[in-house]
């Protein structure tokens, strides 16, 4: 009994232990005059990331599921409806992204997903641009809008960030311990030879436990690096920082710290002691049995 009209619903996601919800708006539009006969009436197209930020230089890649609630296989043509002057956008296969897509055939009641690659034009101006595309037959279509947002303020940093797992870890000399540090893709391509540098301070050493470069980081994908870090016998008490940033030919992520607090044990100054006492004691026991004979 729902009345005509427009209505919007919206899901959330949150952690057990968080308060921070993360929210999708997701509209539904009631009409009963739809044209039954229509690709909309049993198509279903959508993207979970309707909405990227990019530099004008750089690609937006999106992920996009087209879904067949109809009981027979249909054969489609993607194209992109409109877009705005000067820029490009492709269709590529979801498992191989050097197969361009021009047909797609969905089988019935099937999904299947493919990407669609934007290169803005390089004069773009900073704003929001809709892009329309869509799966046609004959001359009917069922379409999804994508949006991206043109930002030539966007740092570089922004694109390859890291995030140790501790902020300050506690060493006595002579130990270490393993931290993990996650190197992020945060940008829309494909990052190459992605090194995590780190900068040693006095009295302490770091080795990073895995092969070193990571040959290919893709775009929104994380990694996690194992590093151990060590005090040396002979550091002194305080504490010390950790430099360290993550690299990528020219795209250089922001540096971020670990503390290194040096505490010398007090129990092992009192082990120290006990043990110059139990000496001087078994001395003095030897010199009194043996040394009157």
């Amino acid at each position: 009994n729902a009345a005509d009209g427009d209505y919007e619903i919206l899901i959330g996601a949150s952690m057990e232990s968080g308060s921070q919800i993360i929210s999708l708006p997701l509209s539904i539009s009631i009409n009963p005059d739809m044209d039954t006969q229509a690709l909309s009436a049993y198509l279903e197209m959508s993207s979970a990331i309707p909405g990227l930020e990019v530099r004008p230089e750089n690609v937006a890649e999106f992920i996009v599921s087209l879904k067949n609630r109809y009981d027979q296989h249909i054969k489609l043509n993607l194209k992109p409806l409109s877009k705005p002057e000067g820029w490009n956008v492709e269709f590529l296969s979801d498992t191989d992204d050097k197969v361009r897509l021009t047909t797609l055939d969905l089988p019935a009641r099937g999904e299947q997903k493919f990407n669609v690659k934007v290169k803005p034009a390089l004069n773009a101006s900073d704003g929001i641009y809709p892009i329309l595309v869509g799966a046609v037959s004959e001359e009917k279509s069922v379409s999804q809008r994508l949006e991206i947002t043109v930002n030539k303020g966007l740092e570089r940093s922004q694109i390859l960030s890291l995030y140790p797992s501790y902020s300050e870890v506690t060493l006595n000399p002579g130990s270490s311990t393993e931290i993990r540090v996650t190197l992020r893709n945060g940008g829309n391509e494909a990052l190459s030879n992605v090194q995590l540098e780190i900068q040693d301070v006095s009295g302490i050493s770091t080795q990073i436990r895995s092969f070193g470069t990571i040959e290919k980081l893709e775009a929104g994908e994380s990694r996690s690096i194992p590093v151990e870090i060590t005090a040396r016998a002979d550091a002194g008490s305080g504490i010390k920082e950790i430099f360290m940033r993550a690299r990528s030919g020219d795209v250089q992520g922001e540096e971020k710290s670990i503390k290194v607090n040096v505490e010398k044990s007090g129990s092992s100054g009192v082990a120290g002691i006990g043990m110059v006492v139990l000496a001087v004691a078994a001395l003095v026991f030897i010199i009194r049995k043996f040394g009157r004979r």
